[in-house]
């Protein structure tokens, strides 16, 4: 008979010997870490059965605009620093530039905002992180940093009440071809700039609190 009826059957019978079977069930979770600023989006098999939404044609086609300003962006951007990573062109109103701290917790966004006409950069960092107290070591020297950097750099607060490293120009309507190209070459040197001054710091500050994981 099977074990589990002749368990049940000694045990009945006043015997010694008897057990129970137990089914374990191993089960596998996975963790993604998420930098503070970047979206999740979950990814399914090609002949998932499941009917998905139709992509609104007009958030479809501004996402296409936007890919298509920042690949002619990144057509004009030279950067000094050779070991820089450079960013990749997004469907989104911002990219990002990583700036030399562990899992990913300091970058550069670069952004535009057509509803004001306006283009900028700034320095971000994840919270709790290396890469907040390297932010925060670089704003308490802000003076000589503020000089470095020159142009209408100035300092701002984030959403979490922290100081922001920030730079924005409004040069016209950004649909204009002329006035989005002066947008581009303002935009490519300010973001140099930021990476040569920015990143060194940035570097420095995490080879000297020793943690690890750091992008070079």
């Amino acid at each position: 008979m099977p074990l589990t009826s002749f368990s049940e059957h000694n045990k009945a019978a006043g015997g010694d010997i008897w057990f129970a079977l137990v089914r374990t069930t191993n089960i596998v979770r996975t963790i993604v870490a998420i930098p503070e600023g970047f979206g999740f989006e979950e990814q399914t098999e090609a002949n998932d059965t499941v009917s998905k939404p139709e992509l609104d044609p007009e958030r479809d086609a501004l996402g296409v605009a936007r890919y298509e300003f920042w690949e002619a962006f990144l057509k004009n951007l030279k950067l000094d620093d050779p070991e820089q990573l450079r960013p990749k062109p997004a469907r989104q109103g911002y990219i990002s530039v990583m700036m030399p701290a562990p899992s990913g917790s300091s970058w550069l966004t670069v952004y535009r905002d057509m509803l004001k006409n306006e283009v900028g950069l700034f320095l971000s960092s994840t919270r709790g992180t290396v890469g907040e107290r390297a932010s925060q070591s670089i704003v308490e020297n802000w003076d000589e940093v503020h000089n470095e950097l020159g142009g209408n750099v100035r300092l701002s607060t984030d959403p979490y009440g922290r100081p922001r490293i920030v730079e924005s120009s409004q040069l016209g309507l950004l649909t204009n071809d002329v006035v989005r190209q002066i947008a581009f070459e303002w935009l490519a040197q300010r973001l140099n700039r930021f990476v040569n001054v920015l990143r060194p710091r940035i570097r420095s500050f995490v080879a000297d609190e020793g943690a690890p994981g750091t992008i070079s």
